[in-house]
């Protein structure tokens, strides 16, 4: 009897382990500094993570970072909320060390992200 109740102890922690990963990895997995913006999967199991950080408030000095399957992605965007639209702004810098011009970091980022970006981020501003 003392053993069923090891059994089932252990279980429910492995449970609620499992569904605290679960959850967790909807928020982003990679721990990086800013807002979790954007999970791209890149093929079966595998995904970027998309992560906003810079002055949230005044929609000033942002920085969107990638990290994931693809590597390391950084670069500065602005963020039009009345246009629903972000904009790079300077260059990029891909896996840490190779300067992206603005037209080079625009193909690496995906088609819904800009989307993602907004919804999330001029919600939490609507003055803006």
């Amino acid at each position: 009897m003392k053993m069923y109740k090891v059994i089932k102890i252990a279980a429910a922690i492995l449970l609620l382990n499992c569904l605290q990963a679960s959850v967790s990895a909807e928020e982003g997995s990679f721990g990086l500094d800013g807002v979790f913006v954007y999970k791209d999967m890149v093929g079966g199991p595998y995904f970027d993570e998309w992560y906003l950080d810079g002055n949230l408030n005044n929609l000033n000095d942002l920085k969107l970072y990638r990290e994931g399957k693809s590597g390391s992605l950084e670069t500065s965007i602005k963020i039009d909320c009345k246009r629903e639209a972000i904009t790079i702004h300077g260059a990029g810098l891909l896996f840490g060390s190779m300067a992206l011009t603005k037209e080079e970091t625009q193909e690496y980022l995906p088609k819904d992200l800009s989307e993602a970006i907004v919804r999330k981020i001029c919600t939490l501003q609507p003055n803006i």
